[in-house]
């Protein structure tokens, strides 16, 4: 049987400067997709070790993020807190 590639995330921040949420980890594929609070957020660059998305203006707070990985591997969930 086939097996979905496995991806890890160490951590997650935001980047105000940039306006973009930063994922740190491994296995990340250009077809993931990370969502905030169930809305898919656009790439901005993905590597292997390094996801980051745009984001849009958001009030201070904490938020769900959801990596969507596309291929029918487990999603995982962090926080995050602009």
């Amino acid at each position: 049987p086939a097996f979905a590639q496995q991806f890890v995330v160490f951590s997650a921040r935001h980047d105000a400067a940039a306006r973009q949420v930063v994922l740190v980890g491994s296995g990340f594929r250009a077809d993931m997709r990370i969502l905030l609070n169930g809305a898919a957020l656009p790439n901005a660059a993905v590597t292997s070790t390094e996801m980051r998305a745009k984001l849009p203006a958001l009030e201070p707070g904490t938020y769900r993020l959801v990596i969507d990985p596309k291929r029918g591997g487990k999603a995982q969930t962090k926080g995050l807190r602009p």
